[in-house]
């Protein structure tokens, strides 16, 4: 038989099994085992839990639930969510999609107001192509903590728990030997537009609205990109930073022989455009180093730079520094051969802004629609028994 469904357009429901065995007594229902499984989309969930009433003051728990508290409703689930991707397809969600996701949970409620959930992404053998950005070869095992508020006015406030992630704050080296060394996620390949990426590797950790990538490792332009980047997406309060380095890298065209070595240190407030930090150029060519003019300056109205480019004719870059701070941009260069006898000043204060806009514009946009479903939880904004507030008078 087919089911007719119209709350998800697009999701096919046939072939559905459904094998559940429920025990309830009067303090609690127990869910001791769940299987629903849909053939036609490749969707399969096992699962147990436990309910526990709400019993008013005064009635009697007795039994299994005597410890019980009067007024609590506690609940607790754990299963796995084995999704085929597939189904994206017809959803209108990818134009290409394969592999599948698993993601084994376990959520906990001593309220059904906040909800405690521990979760592991599991896809395997991804192949995904969405709005021009394609992922193939996509395996993982990405640990999920979150602590989920149902607020009064119906958002959500999505935090990392008590005390938020120690391990933000203690470099990956040293923490390494003490975390499961299964979680890792790791791709063939990532094409953006004309830009291929990969293969990509490292250890992925999400908890709240903090990401945090250690051992980043991505091959790019015939070079290798590695470091540890941390994102938190948090409105009004968003930053990525990444520290690593650059290696190897070579010019968009081919036949260049250019090659970029670099370290790097950065900090990022996507809603501000706002990027600090230093790049420390080892090794760079004149092909990149004109990229940077270009991108920098692309009406070629700065004379420093313009001094630049016409003593570039003449020798080549040994070192390079940038530095950015509050939103301008530092550039100090110092060239080899003949144009070291050339004396070329700093190129100081250049905005960053124009260059960041357009490149950040979809995640500024994406963070604005997170406003709109989450946020972070005000005092007592979860308390659904809260008592009125009254004014003393002063005698």
């Amino acid at each position: 038989a087919e089911v007719v469904q119209d709350l998800v357009p697009g999701y096919p429901i046939r072939e559905l099994a459904l094998d559940a065995r429920v025990r309830t007594t009067a303090k609690a229902i127990v869910l001791e085992e769940l299987t629903l499984t849909n053939a036609a989309a490749a969707t399969r969930l096992e699962a147990t839990g436990t309910y526990e009433q709400l019993l008013p003051p005064g009635v009697d728990a007795g039994g299994l639930f005597a410890e019980r508290i009067p007024g609590r409703e506690a609940l607790t689930a754990e299963g796995e969510l084995t999704q085929g991707l597939a189904v994206l397809v017809p959803l209108g969600v990818a134009e290409r999609a394969s592999g599948t996701l698993g993601v084994p949970f376990r959520v906990e409620s001593g309220n059904l107001v906040t909800f405690r959930t521990d979760a592991q992404l599991a896809p395997s053998d991804v192949d995904l192509a969405i709005d021009g950005m394609e992922v193939r070869g996509l395996d993982g095992l990405v640990p999920i903590r979150e602590y989920v508020t149902l607020l009064q006015d119906g958002r959500l406030a999505i935090e990392a728990g008590p005390g938020g992630n120690v391990l933000v704050q203690t470099r990956f080296p040293d923490v390494q030997p003490f975390l499961d060394t299964q979680d890792f996620v790791s791709a063939r390949q990532i094409v953006v537009g004309e830009d291929v990426i990969g293969p990509l590797a490292g250890n992925l950790r999400i908890d709240g609205l903090s990401f945090e990538l250690d051992r980043l490792q991505v091959g790019w332009r015939g070079g290798v990109i590695d470091g540890r980047l941390e994102a938190d997406v948090t409105p009004g309060r968003s930053q990525m930073a990444f520290r690593g380095n650059v290696t190897g890298l070579r010019p968009e065209a081919e036949e260049d022989d250019d090659v970029l070595d670099a370290n790097l240190a950065l900090t990022l407030v996507p809603e501000d455009y706002a990027l600090d930090g230093t790049v420390q150029v080892l090794r760079v060519g004149r092909t990149h180093l004109l990229q940077l003019l270009d991108a920098l300056d692309p009406y070629r109205e700065d004379p420093d730079m313009n001094s630049l480019r016409t003593a570039l004719r003449f020798g080549y870059p040994e070192s390079v520094r940038l530095r950015a701070r509050e939103g301008l941009l530092d550039v100090r260069v110092r060239l080899g051969g003949v144009a070291r006898l050339v004396r070329i000043g700093d190129i100081l204060g250049v905005p960053l802004t124009p260059l960041l806009e357009p490149e950040l514009e979809p995640l500024v946009a994406m963070l604005g629609e997170l406003v709109q479903l989450t946020d972070a939880p005000p005092a007592d904004a979860a308390r659904t028994d809260a008592e009125p507030e009254t004014e003393e008078e002063t005698p």
